[in-house]
């Protein structure tokens, strides 16, 4: 596995995915941070019907296992793209990607993994969701 790459994925039910991760443009964050800060991006490529939980725990396996393997900073935003959802879920696309990320976080029983949290009000387009994943290291440079 590299730092940057691109992983192809075909769930059991046909969908298709890529999960990318790729460098983030540090020069846009006005404190000088020591550990490369990754852009993890969850792109669907091909959608054939619901995804099954499997989806979802091979997904959180993976980003633990990266994140397990570099010493980085995971950056996720919920983006707003329109997304299927129950009719009775009175949720904005962005919130309820936070939600299942969230849940898919909450699945990962490694004790090593630190995740925060920002959650930007905006009344006009809808709340952004932001999410930083890292490592506890027993000792950073």
């Amino acid at each position: 596995m590299q730092l940057e790459h691109t992983l192809s994925h075909e769930t059991k039910e046909g969908n298709k995915y890529l999960v990318e991760f790729s460098s983030f443009n540090q020069n846009a964050i006005p404190v000088n941070i020591n550990l490369p800060i990754i852009n993890l991006s969850l792109v669907q490529v091909e959608v054939v019907k619901q995804n099954s939980p499997s989806f979802l725990k091979f997904l959180a396996q993976y980003v633990c296992d990266y994140v397990n393997s570099f010493d980085v900073i995971l950056y996720y935003y919920c983006d707003t793209a329109d997304i299927t959802m129950r009719k009775t879920r009175k949720s904005t696309p962005q919130k309820f990607r936070h939600e299942l990320f969230s849940t898919l976080y909450n699945t990962i029983h490694n004790e090593s993994i630190i995740r925060e949290i920002i959650i930007i009000k905006d009344d006009s387009i809808g709340d952004h969701y932001i999410s930083l994943i890292t490592t506890k290291k027993t000792r950073r440079n």
